[in-house]
């Protein structure tokens, strides 16, 4: 992923930290420097394996499948890998000279740790001394743990590279294939930037300048804006999720996957490894046999956010918010009050109105809603409502579980959004349809002509009828020829039984593995 180029306070905290740690460390007496860092990274492997193989004391067949691969295991890259045939290539927009730029000044102790880091990656042969016209300032990041990286300044080469339109999947077309997984398995890739070669000739491109000298990369570095579609085209980005239905089953997938690896030469972090386990995170997400939530680490930051004190720092929490919209029923409705603050000829007053929704969204984010994996062979359900007073529409897909026998209606995907200005001047009759256009546009790919939409709104059971085309607007005509031709049939339900939000309340004591 690209990295950020600014460093916070508290960052520089950390790296000034992490700096004095690792030059105030003392070589043991008769040993040198390459020497302790070899051991130490012999240790690191070992105490991985160590909580590997005792992860796995349940499934001793999971243990002659990794000791077999054994090989593609490491926690560190220590070798240039060979060439493939997905390479990173950096193609520039034409009339541009070769952009430069000088080094960026560093401490002592900074100075001391790029050295260390480029004879590191000098031996490794993942770069080597540069005469290129093209030259990036590099600089450190600190990661999660502390420890220092180092990254690239390629702002300027980034402006007039050729941006890879290689499409990226959803995140929910990936959640859907996992109907009837009940094993799971996360892998790693080891150091994955570093795994992949640059495109013969493109060396040159990536030139970066230190108060050591200048040195080009032989694999892709951090920083640059086409990594992503590269390691997608590669491997499906870093992060390898395997699913079964069966234990029999993960032993088959898993030996699959793993003979990939070992065939192209990538390598995976041991470490970080989760094997044949019933729940795991995956792309921000936690995973199960029954359904995914948010990870619980990532409602934290929401819980601790500040109240907004303008515009800006309002957008910054609502956008940080969006990325959970997907778990929370009628979304807009919650956030209305906040985003008519956003509006350009709207002054920044926060009412006690806004308090309450500020404080509802935070409550309804830490609930960590469960979303159900829907099952194709299965019909689905569609709620829609729409409310005047927010002036919103929400639409909830929901199906029944037959597994879960009790309480089977379970919620598979939340949408909802705010009414542009020219429809919050329709009736409210005209909403209640237009959510209805919404929810099966929404859900498209879940929706047929087994689906039935229900709705609190008794003048849409026309829907459907031979007296489907009624009279009024020429936009409430060709949502009616829209629905009819998928054969979408309304239900009235009364708003007293709000299905939806007791399929949210109701959270399963168990899955379906322990039933």
């Amino acid at each position: 992923m690209p990295m950020t180029l600014e460093v916070e306070p508290q960052g520089e905290v950390k790296m000034a930290a992490a700096i004095r740690e690792e030059t105030e460390k003392e070589v043991p007496e008769g040993e040198t420097v390459e020497e302790k860092a070899e051991r130490e990274k012999d240790e690191t492997l070992h105490r991985g394996w160590s909580k590997v193989m005792s992860d796995l004391s349940l499934h001793p067949a999971a243990r002659w499948v990794v000791g077999e691969y054994r090989d593609i295991f490491c926690d560190e890259i220590s070798k240039l890998p060979p060439r493939r045939s997905v390479e990173f290539a950096i193609d520039l927009e034409p009339g541009h000279p070769p952009p430069t730029r000088p080094p960026y000044r560093l401490s002592f102790g900074e100075l001391d740790k790029m050295r260390r880091q480029l004879d590191d990656l000098l031996a490794k042969g993942f770069i080597r001394p540069s005469v290129s016209p093209f030259a990036a300032p590099a600089f450190f990041v600190a990661k999660k743990d502390g420890s220092l990286w180092i990254c690239i300044n390629y702002r300027a080469i980034n402006k007039i590279t050729i941006k890879d339109k290689y499409t990226m999947p959803r995140p929910e077309e990936l959640l859907d294939r996992l109907h009837g997984a009940k094993i799971f398995l996360v892998l790693d890739m080891q150091q994955f930037f570093y795994q992949l070669r640059i495109r013969l000739g493109n060396e040159p491109k990536t030139a970066m300048c230190t108060w050591y000298g200048n040195y080009e990369w032989l694999v892709m570095p951090f920083g640059m804006c086409n990594p992503p579609p590269t390691s997608q085209r590669a491997i499906q980005i870093d992060d390898v999720l395997v699913y079964s239905p069966t234990v029999d089953q993960h032993e088959e997938d898993l030996r699959r996957v793993l003979g990939c690896l070992r065939k192209d030469e990538y390598y995976v972090k041991i470490s970080k490894c989760k094997f044949f386990v019933p729940k795991v995170v995956y792309i921000g997400l936690e995973i199960s046999d029954v359904g995914v939530r948010a990870e619980p680490k990532k409602t934290e930051l929401v819980q601790t956010w500040p109240k907004p004190e303008n515009k800006h720092e309002l957008r910054v929490f609502l956008g940080l918010c969006n990325w959970f919209r997907r778990f929370i029923y009628k979304y807009s409705h919650v956030t209305a009050p906040l985003t008519s603050l956003l509006q350009a000829k709207v002054e920044f007053i926060w009412s006690e109105v806004c308090e309450a929704a500020f404080k509802e969204l935070k409550e309804k984010i830490a609930e960590l809603i469960l979303l159900f994996i829907p099952n194709p062979t299965r019909p689905f359900d569609l709620y829609v409502d729409a409310s005047e007073k927010e002036i919103c529409i929400a639409a909830a897909l929901m199906q029944w579980d037959q597994i879960l026998r009790v309480n089977g209606l379970r919620v598979v995907a939340l949408a909802s959004r705010k009414l542009v200005q020219a429809e919050q001047k329709y009736p409210i009759r005209e909403n209640e349809l237009l959510a209805v256009v919404f929810g099966v546009k929404t859900f498209r790919i879940y929706v047929n002509h087994t689906t039935k939409v229900y709705s609190d709104h008794e003048n849409l059971k026309w829907l459907g009828t031979s007296g489907g085309l009624i009279e009024g607007p020429d936009r409430v005509k060709r949502w009616a020829i829209f629905l009819n031709a998928l054969g979408i049939v309304s239900q009235y339900i009364p708003s007293s039984k709000n299905v939806v939000a007791d399929a949210l309340s109701r959270r399963p004591s168990r899955t379906r593995t322990q039933k």
